[in-house]
């Protein structure tokens, strides 16, 4: 009588995965690039030195120190013209330190991932993952990438994508399957339901009667409680095999096949989209801009007005009231 092999034993048997070789690994990352999700480019020098001399306010600056520094007034015109260097040198400090600490976040964030290569298993970096990479999940991991569930039970929470806080089961696609089945086959042998057989004798009038007593007195009828396995279209809806990156697993083991990753990911699309969105002008850089624009209309009807009065009321020449 042969011997049945301990449970580490047939553990072992069961899961013959070898995953990647490490020279296949390192092919398909020089093709399909590191696994990083899209982000804003952060902004040269040039752009941030740019945005700031755009502004109305600056641009009032800037035309008074030039007017000061055509009539002569050299200490007027540095005077205004320091104040806008000042504050593009803080404006450039400031998006440089806010660069560098996004950056930082990202790389805190950034998930690490135990996958299995060459048939041992190995802890790197997220970014280093690779598309057919096996990775090994635990309670408490985020997952890497957008992978296919082969081995294992997993509760993983998907609130990132779907917004909702329940966790979502997980099952690899033939047990997946066989879970749809037997859910659907628990509904249809439930069939529809089936009329009480009237019985041989009695009054039919006493009988209705006798039927309707017990109904009226019971009152409207109450909600039926859920079991606690849930309904059937959600143990369908909750039972899956694909994997979502940046999605955290909160209970089980498994083995997962990657299928994409970096911008291909469900999360890297999202990332995409907002990436490409502009931002617009906040309620505060409008209003200043309104404000800069009538102070600066007012200001130049206001001088017009000074140089005509002076040149037809007092008779000086035009020149000599525009520079007065």
């Amino acid at each position: 009588m042969t011997r049945s092999p301990s449970p580490p034993e047939a553990t072992r048997s069961a899961t013959p995965h070898q995953g990647l070789s490490a020279a296949e690994a390192a092919r398909r990352l020089a093709v399909d690039g590191p696994n990083m999700l899209p982000g804003s480019a952060p902004k040269s020098s040039w752009a941030i030195v740019r945005d700031v001399l755009t502004e109305p306010m600056f641009l009032m600056l800037l035309a008074a120190g030039g007017i000061y520094l055509a009539l002569g007034d050299r200490a007027e015109a540095l005077f205004l013209l320091g104040f806008v260097f000042v504050v593009i040198g803080i404006t450039l400090v400031q998006e440089r330190k806010t660069q560098r600490a996004l950056e930082s976040l990202r790389d805190l964030s950034a998930p690490r991932a135990l996958v299995i290569r060459d048939g041992q298993e190995q802890r790197i970096e997220g970014q280093s993952v690779v598309r057919g990479d096996l990775l090994v999940l635990h309670e408490g991991d985020r997952i890497a990438a957008d992978a296919q569930l082969l081995q294992g039970q997993l509760e993983v929470d998907e609130s990132l994508l779907t917004g909702e806080a329940v966790p979502v089961a997980k099952l690899p696609a033939a047990q997946d399957a066989q879970a749809s089945a037997s859910v659907g086959a628990r509904a249809a042998s439930a069939g529809p339901p089936q009329t009480r057989p009237a019985p041989s004798g009695g009054n039919a009038a006493h009988e209705v009667a006798s039927v309707g007593a017990p109904a009226a007195s019971a009152g409207p009828p109450q909600a039926r409680p859920a079991p606690l396995g849930g309904s059937a279209a959600h143990e369908v809806a909750s039972v899956g095999a694909s994997l979502f990156a940046s999605t955290v697993v909160t209970r089980g083991v498994g083995v997962a096949q990657v299928q994409a990753i970096a911008a291909n990911t469900a999360v890297g699309r999202i990332g995409a989209d907002l990436a490409a969105t502009t931002e617009p002008p906040s309620a505060l850089q409008e209003g200043s801009r309104k404000l800069v624009r009538r102070l600066g209309a007012g200001a130049l009807v206001l001088a017009s007005t000074q140089v005509l009065l002076g040149w037809w009321w007092n008779g000086r020449p035009l020149l000599e009231s525009l520079l007065s």
